[in-house]
Order: structure tokens, then sequence, then C-alpha cells
């Protein structure tokens, strides 16, 4: 049976979420009042890859330092803009990430993440560059580590919903009325250790790019 303090720190990571979900339409409001604008919310959704790397701080009694570490995916992305210069920015990713450490085992980890951040914006001609800042909620669906070429399911030993703060910046370059292309580095840290433990102290950090298209409805 888990401690009870892990199933009390899941249930603040949930609850935290639930709260910044909840807080979306005041939010929204606010920044439609500080940016006026004719109509409704300018939307956009989309589609893109991502490529990154990970590593740990502080990995105490682990399986060691990490080598090296690729995280690849893709998933949806989401726009509300208020005005011509704030917004939020979100979007539901898929990814997996491979590790390799020093002591030559390997791990493999595959979640989905739900990115909840501030955008601020400023335009020319056909170019947008923004700055990106808030929250990554992530739920890790599988993870094994790799032993003299076995695999053994590690998942149990994680805290599998991990909660970050991240940051960053996006650029957007529009192709057509409707359609912009993205770029955008990201990084972030999580404020969750990364082993399951009482006494763990491990934090899992990282950056990835991510790129795509995005359809405008404005």
């Amino acid at each position: 049976m888990k401690p009870i303090s892990m199933h009390i720190k899941r249930c603040s990571i949930i609850v935290m979420a639930a709260a910044l979900l909840a807080a979306m339409p005041g939010m929204s409001a606010a920044l439609a009042a500080d940016n006026p604008g004719p109509g409704a919310s300018r939307l956009s959704f989309g589609v893109g890859a991502l490529a990154g790397t990970y590593d740990v701080a502080d990995p105490g009694d682990g399986p060691g330092a990490i080598d090296s570490s690729t995280a690849l995916g893709g998933g949806l992305v989401f726009e509300s803009m208020f005005g011509r210069h704030f917004g939020i920015h979100s979007g539901l990713w898929y990814s997996m990430i491979k590790f390799e450490y020093e002591e030559g085992e390997s791990a493999n980890i595959q979640g989905v993440s739900l990115p909840f951040m501030l955008l601020a914006s400023a335009d020319w001609r056909r170019l947008s560059f923004g700055l990106l800042a808030g929250f990554n909620l992530t739920h890790y669906l599988a993870a094994s580590m790799n032993f003299d070429g076995s695999d053994t399911d590690v998942l149990n030993y994680i805290n599998s919903t991990q909660f970050a703060v991240a940051g960053g910046f996006e650029i957007k370059f529009a192709i057509g009325r409707f359609t912009d292309l993205f770029v955008s580095l990201t990084g972030e840290r999580c404020l969750t250790t990364f082993s399951n433990g009482e006494e763990s102290s491990d934090h899992l950090y990282g950056a990835a790019i991510r790129s795509g298209v995005l359809f405008k409805t404005f």
C-alpha cells in the first residue's frame, strides 16, 4: 500500500489542475478587459511534433547519472487570443522519453502532457513573436527499465503525475489568411519528485522544440 503522503500529494496535484481549468474563464475575461477588441475570442488550433531532452536533478540512490536522453512525440495545439497581444496557449501532447544511464541501463517512459501557459505576443509583418509562461501537467502511461537486455515495469516506482512550471518563446509565420507555421522552445522543471518515495528529492527537468501548423478561425 502506498504511503498516505503520496495520496495527499497526488490529490493536491489534481486539485491544482482543476483550479487552473476553473480559472480559465475568469482569466479570459480579465485579458479581454485589458485588451478590448471587436467580436469574440480569436481561436487557433493545429498539430505539431516535438523533440527534446530531459534530465533528473538530485537522482539519489536510483540507477545513477543520465548520460543522454531523447524525447519525441506529437500532439494538438490550441490558442485563444484576447486582443492582439495577449492570450492563452494550451494543447495535448504525447511523448516518448528514452534515458541512457552511465552504468549501461536504459529507461523508456510514455506519457501525455497538458500545457497551460499565458501568451504575450507582438506582430511584425507575417511574423509573430510570443513569450510563454505557465504550467505543464504530465501523466505517464508506461515506464520500463532495461537491465541486461530484460525490460522491467517501473511505473509504480515513479510519480506517474508530474506538475511543472514552464516557459519559453514561440515564433509564428503566416503562410495564408488562416494558416500559420509555428516553432517554439519551452523548458520545464517539475515541482513533483520523480521517484515515488517519501524521502525522494529528485526532480525532472528538460526542454523541447515544437513545430507544426496552426489554423486560425479569425
